[in-house]
């Protein structure tokens, strides 16, 4: 028999105590129970309903299945007449947080269909303290960069409200202006607008000394005129 242990990023632990023979297990009227003491732990667990029935299959050797998995146990059959149990902790955090100097901590967990635990971890597991530890660490880097990111963009954001609204307050004081002038917006298959006049100087008009857009008219477009004929003998 042995004990393993594995943490996932959301810190669930899953304790898993590998070949325990079937003859190991005792029963009590519906139930199965195991107590197991290791490396400063000490497990006492109850097995009932669908993993009851499991175990009783297997060492009657009914059984054709190669797992049960109920959380919060998780049950392999092997077939040296063995089997591998695994105790899923929805929050492992607190082994960090325990002070041991106060005495163990005590894990619980019952479940009135599937059986219960009682994890009792005698002195800290330095290691594991130290991979809990680690992925607080790199979880709160995480949520640290997520947090700065949410802030730029909410920066960016502000920023480009503010300009927007900037650009169109500008560009109806512009259009005021230009109506001021006698400049309006023409349809944009009108040949008599800004693009077509000879006064339009890029995008600013000559006449009037104010930027137009091509879409733009007024009541002083002059076209373009092209000239035919003429010559010229020399002398």
């Amino acid at each position: 028999m042995g004990l393993s242990t594995k943490v996932s990023s959301d810190l669930k632990a899953r304790f898993s105590i590998h070949n325990i023979p079937l003859a190991l297990l005792e029963r009590i009227g519906k139930s199965y129970s195991l107590t197991y003491q290791v490396k400063g732990y000490k497990f006492i667990i109850n097995l009932m309903g669908n993993h009851f029935n499991f175990i009783k299959n297997c060492r009657t050797k009914k059984n054709k299945k190669r797992a049960r998995n109920l959380a919060p146990f998780f049950i392999t059959r092997n077939d040296d007449e063995t089997i591998d149990l695994g105790i899923q902790i929805n929050d492992i955090s607190q082994v960090a947080a325990h002070d041991f100097t106060k005495g163990p901590l005590f894990i619980k967990n019952k479940h009135e269909d599937r059986g219960s635990y009682i994890i009792e971890i005698k002195y800290p597991p330095v290691d594991l303290i130290n991979k809990i530890k680690q992925i607080q660490r790199r979880e709160s880097e995480k949520l640290r960069k997520k947090e700065e990111r949410k802030e730029l963009l909410d920066k960016l954001l502000k920023k480009f409200d503010e300009y927007e609204v900037k650009y169109r307050d500008s560009s109806i004081q512009q259009e005021q202006d230009l109506k001021s002038k006698g400049i309006y917006l023409a349809r944009p298959n009108a040949f008599k607008r800004c693009e077509n006049c000879a006064n339009n100087s890029g995008s600013k008009c000559s006449v009037h000394k104010v930027e137009v857009s091509d879409n733009h008219r007024c009541s002083r477009f002059y076209s373009y005129k092209t000239f035919y004929g003429g010559g010229f003998s020399p002398k």
